[in-house]
């Protein structure tokens, strides 16, 4: 599991690199040197990691939300609960 979680971060740096580099030359041609395609990197992969930090805790909780409606506890264990 691991190993794939690590193929998954690099497919996504991948894409990031990808897409940020042909739209930095194309914004900023034909001037465009290596620090505007770093700071671009940069600030698109803090946008990235921001949205995931501040969605994430709501898509966990909203999963396990749902876990629960659907593996309900047992009669006996509820009993127990409360």
């Amino acid at each position: 599991m691991k190993r794939w979680a690590l193929v998954e971060l690099g497919l996504y740096l991948l894409i990031l690199v990808i897409l940020t580099v042909p739209v930095t030359l194309r914004a900023f041609a034909p001037e465009a040197n290596v620090k505007d395609v770093v700071m671009t990197f940069i600030g698109l992969s803090l946008g990235i990691s921001l949205m995931l930090f501040s969605f994430g805790p709501a898509v966990f909780f909203l999963y396990a939300d749902r876990w629960r409606r659907l593996h309900p506890a047992p009669a006996g264990e509820m009993e127990q609960l409360a």
